[in-house]
């Protein structure tokens, strides 16, 4: 006997020794031979449960050549069989029976000459996973993104005769928010199942999913809003500190969580909810997407009692629809956001146990792990986890992995999102959501996609060879100048306690210097030319470019403000044809969104900043004309600018 201990995750059941007779492996499909084995899948199987087998058909008969037969349990058992799913021939081949497997998880085995994939009752997609670890795992395939993949060229595939194992996810659900994962079987071969990743009734469902107008996050509106009620009932918003409500400029007010008629408002609201969705287990409500927060009299003496807490009004709020949401679904589940001004926990007040916290990282420093990270943010962010764990029935995690104000810009958090990811497991978080981009020219995006994807299924896994494996894949013989530009901004030493880079940075932020720019922009030229005639020519093109449109981001931005720029013509040569590469793109990208008003991928194009400050300037700079700022001026500024004027 032999014992197979393969380490997939923190959480998964070492192997089990199994006695076999003959240990000599499984021959699954030999080249150039009739088929070794035939699918088996139960009569009635979920339409996820046929895609697993044919999963495994397609990538089976792409390493070998040979095709595998499929059957459904309604035939006798073949002498060699792959039973996907709850056949009618587990039991009989030796196969654990009503074993109970947490979400995602299953369980791969060997059983005489028979292979098993199992996993739990209504998690069919969890079967998919399996097949996808068996051509992995045995045949050698890896993808990388949806476009480039490692197929080998096999003579046999084997599966181990002694092989047992458990496989069970660092975290349950994984919700990478990368473009590659909005296509269902994509999202389904790299095993993410979050609310923003593709999913259908072939591949999968979301295994999480929330309300209609309860939704994640910014949900107080379905309680109540502006239009609504903002004439009528100014009185259910914030308050200023003059005991007022302050709504004027607010398009979407935060609600006064103490006033007894906003409670029962919301009591209504939910329930009517709650009642009209039986099959939805998760509702949210949390404050909308500003940093306001009521200030009236009864609030701030809440606050005030909890230590300063602005949380301390929104906990008795949810715990009262908590208690409510107990009594007519208790097996669903309450959701919130640590956010912005909710973030720290209270002092004394404690959550329901069916309330699950959602703890957003905005104030975090991204380019180092939060736990060795001394920056102030991520120091209090630690604090606010450990905390609010203890307090609530849960957490889940609102990352962020790509700079929002202008998509393309250095955001080197590669082995921060590592360090993190280990950390969101350490602390039994059950659900990691990744905020990033579908702009294809994002800092190094596909990287990202496949290393969270990777971790987030193992956290535990060291991170460098997947780079590395990643880097070789996608870059070809410029792999090494992609690493250096990878680690010239991970490695680059800044001060981490003032200074803070996070989701939304401007573009011409100091922390990361011209310098870094203009060296990285030497090694993709670099890297350019190794690729030059090879399949990786346009990836190293496109990444070469992201880089370039920063820098041209950085010119014209201080173009507009008359601050000092390289005035040589061949800087200025250089960066105009990035301007008109870029409008070039953006003409396109403008006519897929109007041909497909569904397209998702380029929402936001480059970047919060870009069509409001950016785009106008880098537009102004190809036509030649005066490149002017987007900065407010003072009434005082505007007044001396008019005196200049006149003089």
């Amino acid at each position: 006997m032999r014992k197979i201990a393969i380490a997939v995750s923190a959480t998964m059941t070492a192997a089990l020794i199994v006695g076999a007779a003959d240990s000599s492996p499984l021959v699954i499909a030999e080249r150039g031979q009739p088929a070794g084995y035939c699918i088996v899948i139960p009569q009635d199987a979920s339409e996820i449960n046929r895609r697993a087998a044919g999963e495994l058909v397609l990538w089976t008969e792409k390493l070998t050549d040979v095709k595998l037969p499929v059957q459904t349990d309604a035939k006798p058992l073949p002498e060699k069989a792959i039973l996907i799913g709850a056949t009618r021939y587990n039991e009989q081949v030796g196969a654990a029976s009503g074993e109970s497997f947490p979400t995602s998880a299953f369980r791969l085995a060997a059983r005489g000459r028979h292979v098993v994939v199992t996993a739990g009752d209504h998690d069919d997609t969890a079967l998919v996973y399996g097949v996808c670890e068996i051509v992995q795992r045995f045949g050698g395939i890896e993808w990388f993104t949806d476009t480039v993949a490692e197929i080998p060229r096999l003579e046999r595939l084997e599966f181990p005769s002694d092989y047992d194992v458990r496989h069970v996810p660092s975290i349950a659900i994984r919700d990478p928010g990368w473009a590659m994962f909005r296509t269902p079987q994509w999202a389904a071969r790299f095993r993410v199942n979050g609310t923003h990743v593709g999913h259908s009734k072939f591949y999968g469902w979301a295994p999480i999913a929330w309300h209609g107008q309860f939704k994640h996050c910014h949900s107080f509106r379905a309680i109540a809003s502006k239009e609504e009620f903002g004439e009528t009932h100014p009185e259910y918003f914030q308050h200023g500190t003059n005991g007022l409500p302050n709504i004027r400029h607010e398009k979407a007010p935060q609600l006064c969580l103490t006033n007894p008629d906003v409670w029962t408002l919301a009591k209504e609201r939910f329930l009517a909810a709650v009642r009209e969705s039986p099959n939805t287990k998760y509702f949210g409500v949390s404050q909308q997407d500003n940093t306001r927060w009521c200030r009236c009299a009864k609030c701030m003496e809440l606050i005030d009692r909890e230590g300063g807490a602005d949380s301390a009004t929104l906990v008795p709020f949810l715990n009262m629809l908590a208690d409510e949401l107990q009594k007519v679904r208790p097996d669903a589940y309450l959701t919130t956001l640590a956010y912005h001004q909710t973030r720290n926990p209270p002092k004394t007040l404690e959550l329901r146990k069916n309330v699950l916290v959602g703890l957003c990282v905005t104030e975090c420093d991204f380019t180092r792990p939060i736990a060795t990270n001394p920056n102030p943010g991520n120091q209090s962010f630690l604090a606010a986890l450990e905390k609010w764990a203890k307090i609530s029935g849960g957490i889940w995690i609102w990352d962020y992995c790509t700079d929002y104000y202008w998509f393309p810009h250095a955001m080197p958090d590669v082995h921060a999102l590592a360090g993190n990811i280990r950390l969101y497991a350490d602390n039994k978080v059950f659900y990691v959501y990744e905020s990033a981009t579908g702009n294809p020219y994002a800092f190094f995006g596909d990287l990202k996609a496949y290393v969270t994807a990777k971790l987030m299924w193992n956290a535990y896994q060291p991170v460098d060879p997947l780079i590395d494996r990643f880097m070789k894949a996608i870059y070809g013989p410029a792999a090494g100048k992609a690493r250096e530009v990878l680690d010239l901004f991970e490695t680059y030493e800044r001060d981490l306690v003032n200074t803070r880079m996070g989701y939304g940075e401007d573009v011409c932020n100091t922390n990361w210097p011209d310098a870094l720019f203009e060296r990285a922009a030497g090694l993709w030229k670099e890297a350019e030319s190794l690729a030059a005639g090879t399949p990786h020519a346009e990836v190293v093109h496109r990444a070469r470019f992201g880089n370039d449109t920063t820098r041209l981001a950085r010119y014209v931005s201080r173009l507009a403000e008359g601050e000092p720029v390289d005035e040589s013509a061949s800087m200025r040569d250089e960066m105009l044809a990035v301007a008109k590469e870029l409008l070039e793109i953006d003409a396109e990208r403008e006519k897929r969104i109007a041909a497909n008003p569904d397209e998702k991928c380029w929402k936001w194009g480059w970047g919060w900043e870009s069509r409001r400050k950016l785009k106008p300037k880098i537009k102004s700079f190809v036509d030649g004309r005066k490149v002017r700022s987007s900065k407010k001026r003072s009434r005082s500024d505007r007044k001396s600018k008019r005196s200049e004027k006149a003089k």
